[in-house]
């Protein structure tokens, strides 16, 4: 099975090599040069044809006191899918450099609910960057 995901692989790596949506060859290109055996072992048992990463527009809105320092309540950006929490947030503080330390502090909600640390998300249309706040 491993072997028929590379194939697809191959295959659609080669079609769409100069697409905006497959930029980030750069990862896993290494693997194209190995063996069909190298490559697998390389991407371990788990290697599936979704793990190619792809570039996607999601609506990203501010809350609290960053919706304040960045004053912008709502953006649209690029975004490389799949990703982490920590991956969406490192990517917003490259926006947004002079609100690095707060963003990277913030939380990212989707669909109305916070996500545990380190889940990977596939699929995104919008997020809610919430900062850190406090009261009584």
């Amino acid at each position: 099975m491993i072997f028929r995901v590379l194939e697809r692989y191959h295959r659609c790596r080669d079609r769409y090599a100069g697409s905006a949506s497959f930029s980030s060859w750069d990862r896993v290109d290494g693997l194209a040069s190995n063996s069909s055996k190298l490559a697998a072992k390389k991407m371990g048992i788990w290697a599936t044809f979704s793990t190619v990463p792809k570039l996607v527009r999601v609506e990203v809105r501010y809350y609290a006191q960053l919706r304040e320092t960045l004053r912008l309540s709502h953006e649209e950006a690029e975004m490389e899918l799949p990703a982490t929490e920590d991956d969406i947030l490192a990517h917003l503080a490259a926006i947004h450099p002079a609100q690095e330390k707060l963003i990277r502090a913030s939380r990212i909600a989707v669909e109305d609910a916070y996500l545990p640390r380190g889940t990977v998300i596939q699929e995104l249309t919008s997020i809610d960057v919430i900062s850190p706040v406090s009261g009584g």
